[in-house]
């Protein structure tokens, strides 16, 4: 039957225009629908979804609703939840439609602003500053900091980093998501690399699905330093008994005035693998 306006009054549907707000690309974000039916019989009420971009094979966006249509009893509030997708970077200002009974058509304005995935970080800039110094009874030469990836959007933020240009540099995890309303750590590690003194600088690179990419500033600086051997750079052990250990000392003289860390590599001789 159509309802007359008496009865359109005793309905309560709204509200009248929705707006989806900041939606990331290739997301879904949901509201919700209310329909109050404060007549003695039941209604029915139908959304049409007739946005031309359903047709394509590729969407540029859409929107449903569950359930696509409803009765609704006398005395009942029934809900309908509206999802909008969309994998186009755009604002959205479009009109759908619901009727009443088959027969009264309404519309319902919807609104969206779709933007690119994105990830705030807590700096853009890093500074490690290599000094030679003696922790405990070792010295360490790789320092690590932490960068906080902060995602603010309705949907989750996958992001992937490009290897580092200088080997001194490196990350973890190099592949991850953050989810909706979270944050992540990635941890960024300097070690400082025989032959290499003064500042070294690079610039990561991150990736972000459905988003543009983030780079960080990075620069490391390990103190000049120079050592040698004192005496002869050969230790010759001569002829030594299977079974029986031999040692020999060899002495490493710092070269320079400031403090000097120093590693020995051991290298295998049947594969010259080297071994810190």
């Amino acid at each position: 039957m159509i309802l007359d306006g008496n009865m359109l009054k005793k309905l309560f549907i709204g509200p009248k225009e929705i707006n989806f707000g900041e939606i990331f690309k290739g997301s879904e974000k949901k509201q919700t629908f209310w329909a109050f039916n404060n007549l003695r019989f039941r209604i029915f009420i139908e959304f049409t979804f007739d946005i031309p971009e359903l047709s394509k094979r590729y969407y540029y966006y859409m929107i449903h609703s569950y359930p696509p249509s409803m009765v609704i009893n006398p005395g009942c509030t029934e809900a309908f939840t509206l999802v909008f997708f969309s994998r186009e970077v755009k604002s959205f200002n479009f009109t759908l439609k619901y009727t009443i009974n088959y027969r009264q058509a309404f519309k319902l304005k919807i609104k969206a602003e779709v933007k690119s995935v994105t990830l705030k970080v807590s700096t853009n800039a890093l500074r490690f500053q290599f000094k030679n110094e003696k922790i405990g009874d070792k010295a360490e030469f790789t320092q690590i900091q932490k960068l906080k990836l902060v995602n603010s959007g309705n949907g989750p933020a996958t992001f992937n980093w490009e290897e580092p240009s200088k080997k001194n540099f490196s990350i973890s995890p190099m592949t991850g998501v953050v989810q909706p309303n979270k944050n992540s750590e990635v941890d960024i590690a300097f070690t400082a690399l025989d032959g290499i003194k003064g500042d070294i600088e690079d610039l990561l690179k991150c990736n972000l699905e459905n988003g543009n990419p983030f780079t960080v500033n990075v620069t490391g600086f390990i103190q000049p330093s120079k050592c040698s051997l004192a005496g002869s750079n050969t230790l010759n052990f001569d002829c030594i008994h299977v079974g029986i250990e031999e040692s020999k000392e060899f002495v490493i003289k710092n070269d320079s005035k400031n403090i000097t860390a120093f590693s020995i590599v051991f290298i295998k001789f049947n594969s010259l693998e080297q071994h810190p």
